[in-house]
């Protein structure tokens, strides 16, 4: 009878937390972020991830999970990496499990913070938990883009596997309900587009093209100025000289001169270099 009573007072004690579960909410959220991308190229960019508890009251939490989508139209994400409140646990070990994965639709995380001892995180405003690097995917032509980046509960680490659930761990067992603030992209396509050839910024690439260039190289009075001197660079080596010329001329006229360098439609300069390009009215 003793140790009945013992294990009956143990149990009481384990079940009840220290809030009532109704109470306890934590908020997951991703900040609406502008990326200055350049069309043809795969831009790289970073977003944080916070959490923050919005129950009125700190609770010790002991680790969570979470599932982040993207649309890989627009987006696709090559790595995960901890938040600077994960990575400084356990002396700066980092948490004792950090299970990610970077899929083609989006990131699923599991985090524990020690597997072997009471080891807590609060979280009375908003903490970056985890850093999420995303390139904008070189296949997108131009314009400015949107997008997001949504919280979800549809995600497995492998097709058809479990779904990784949106949720905090309290200690000693609770399993905390989140609310979620998915975050906006707006892809704005930077300075640096443009169509290599078309040098005079006319829309069309042409024996008018070398003209201009000459007007810059060899004044005859007033220098022609391109509008995007990396649109004149027709051999692509970051340098405006008589070779540029050149090439732009036998491109067009010399049957064995292969094509110019990309970007042959609105994009970026592939091979970056010292050369300018701050307005390309064919690419606005």
């Amino acid at each position: 009878m003793h140790h009945a009573c013992c294990r009956a007072i143990v149990i009481v004690l384990f079940a009840f937390p220290a809030v009532a579960s109704g109470q306890i909410l934590f908020e997951f959220a991703i900040a609406d972020q502008t990326v200055s991308y350049v069309p043809g190229l795969a831009t790289e960019f970073t977003v944080s991830v916070t959490i923050e508890e919005l129950s009125g009251v700190v609770n010790d939490t002991q680790g969570f999970s979470m599932g982040v989508a993207h649309d890989d139209v627009f987006v696709v994400a090559t790595e995960s990496n901890q938040g600077p409140i994960i990575a400084a646990l356990n002396s700066g070990a980092g948490p004792d499990f950090w299970g990610d994965s970077v899929t083609d639709f989006g990131v699923t995380l599991g985090c524990v913070y020690n597997l072997t001892s009471l080891v807590f995180l609060t979280f009375p405003s908003a903490e970056p938990v985890l850093e999420i690097t995303y390139e904008v995917q070189p296949t997108l032509s131009g314009g400015v883009l949107s997008t997001s980046l949504e919280f979800s509960e549809a995600l497995s680490r492998v097709p058809g596997g479990p779904v990784v659930i949106n949720l905090v761990t309290i200690f000693p067992t609770l399993s905390a309900p989140t609310t979620w603030n998915s975050g906006t992209l707006t892809l704005m396509p930077s300075s640096g587009v443009f169509i290599r050839g078309d040098c005079n910024d006319d829309a069309s690439y042409d024996i008018s093209d070398g003209v201009f260039l000459l007007g810059k190289l060899f004044p005859s009075g007033a220098a022609t100025v391109p509008p995007c001197d990396s649109s004149c660079d027709g051999n692509d080596d970051g340098a405006l000289d008589i070779a540029d010329v050149v090439r732009l001329l036998e491109t067009l006229f010399v049957a064995s001169t292969p094509p110019l360098e990309p970007p042959s439609d609105c994009g970026g300069d592939p091979t970056p270099d010292s050369l300018s390009c701050d307005s390309f009215a064919g690419c606005e």
